[in-house]
């Protein structure tokens, strides 16, 4: 084996996840090398155009909290501006339109559903509830079942059905109890959906993408694409990376991959079934990401946001993301879970025209003619095959508990889905890849 083939650090993936963790490490002196499978850098964050402008065609927003996003943005020059929301939001029941200035339909839909997912988050918050065996109920319930024997009122189970497949991508018959509430612990519902002061705050000039393509050259010819990783051999002294271009030899290994890509490496010796079996059992959301260009944000001359949750109907949740200075309005709509599913294998022109007529649905006959429109299928994004992340099998924490961050020797692992903070979010990927580069990083300057 030639020294071009030797590094102290072979990376898996070039998502944000892989490429911070390789920024951490060469900035600490370390030789590393990121191996790609797919064509490009920046895994669930994607380059897009649209009306000839930039855009993301995945994860774009960030929000207080999210400080390793705005770290990192900063570092390589990449601006903010704040998601516009002048107007009153739209929320559509069962095909009726309704405002926030609707205070009854909102109060007994919106703030009721907000109030019944706080209660029970309180509960995960009191360590008397980790002492019994309530977790594992939780655990095996699916949020679904659980809304019908709990939810009395139609409109609010169809608000939280919508709400989950655009929060999480995935229909709650898909999501434990325990996962759904565990997620508003530390990170209410409120500020997961608001546009003013929280996840959905701000934008990026240029896109969100852009931090993934300045660090990959910030790396330079360290990063190599199409090269997908097929096998890992680990003894006491080194770990071999078998892939596409060649094999490298390295002491330590960071799996940055999403874990159903990485569970298809073949990994020597075999991992511990608590590891293998739980990436095997966290399958990926279903999301199809639509942008469409206006000549004019028209919803702003009715006094509308542009923001609009749904409760029926093919379309998750609407927002205006509108660049300033684009000459024109921009909005993004999402179809998540079965939405999703049912949608992924029609051609880019029967879902245009699908979802044009379901915002003028929501918006009005304005809608019906975009100068642009774009769409992104993850199910179908080759090496990631979904988003915005992987959701375990209801059953799944009752067996494997929370050990998918643990190394196995020389392995490291990092994934928005290993990140101790914003998980799901590109600041839970940022995250992850510091902590596993850090990791390392406390092994080979032994």
């Amino acid at each position: 084996m030639n020294d071009e083939n030797t590094c102290d650090v072979v990376v898996v993936g070039a998502g944000a996840a892989g490429l911070w963790a390789a920024v951490t490490l060469r900035d600490a002196g370390k030789s590393v090398v990121v191996l790609e499978a797919n064509d490009r850098v920046g895994g669930r964050l994607k380059r897009g155009m649209l009306d000839n402008e930039v855009i993301d065609l995945g994860g774009q927003w960030a929000g207080p909290g999210q400080d390793f996003t705005y770290k990192v943005a900063t570092r390589y020059g990449v601006g903010t501006f704040l998601t516009p929301t002048t107007g009153k939001q739209l929320l559509e029941i069962d095909g009726e339109m309704h405002t926030e200035e609707d205070a009854g339909v909102f109060n007994n839909v919106v703030a009721s559903s907000h109030d019944i997912v706080e209660l029970w988050s309180e509960k995960m918050r009191d360590p008397v509830f980790w002492e019994g065996g309530e977790p594992l109920v939780w655990d095996k319930k699916t949020l679904e079942a659980w809304l019908i024997d709990t939810v009395e009122d139609a409109r609010i189970r169809g608000y939280l059905t919508s709400t989950t497949q655009a929060l999480f991508a995935v229909h709650p018959c898909q999501i434990s109890m325990l996962d759904f509430f565990g997620s508003f612990v530390e990170h209410t519902i409120e500020k997961a959906i608001s546009r003013t002061d929280g996840d959905l705050k701000e934008c990026f000039h240029g896109g969100l993408h852009q931090i993934t393509t300045h660090m990959a050259a910030d790396l330079g010819e360290s990063v190599i694409l199409e090269t997908p990783v097929r096998a890992i051999t680990q003894n006491a002294r080194s770990v071999t990376v078998v892939a596409d271009k060649g094999v490298w030899q390295a002491q330590r290994v960071i799996v940055a991959s999403p874990p159903p890509m990485a569970s298809r490496i073949d990994f020597t010796p075999a991992l511990p079934f608590q590891k293998s079996g739980y990436m095997d059992r966290m399958p990926m959301g279903n999301v199809i990401k639509c942008l469409l260009a206006y000549s004019s944000p028209f919803w702003r001359d009715q006094g509308y946001s542009g923001h609009v949750a749904t409760t029926s109907g093919v379309i998750d949740s609407i927002s205006d993301v509108t660049p300033p200075g684009y000459n024109g309005g921009i909005l993004v709509a999402f179809l998540g879970g079965h939405n999703a599913m049912a949608w992924s294998d029609t051609t880019t022109t029967e879902r245009r025209q699908r979802v044009v007529e379901g915002v003028a649905q929501l918006l009005g006959p304005d809608a019906l003619e975009p100068r642009d429109y774009i769409d992104n299928v993850w199910t179908l994004e080759p090496w990631i095959l979904g988003g915005y992340s992987c959701i375990p099998v209801p059953g799944t924490y009752g067996i494997f508990g929370d050990s998918l961050s643990d190394p196995c020797g020389r392995i490291h692992w990092a994934s928005t889905e290993t990140a101790e903070k914003n998980g799901g979010y590109v600041d839970g990927a940022l995250r992850s890849g510091e902590r596993a580069a850090n990791e390392v990083l406390a092994e080979i300057c032994q």
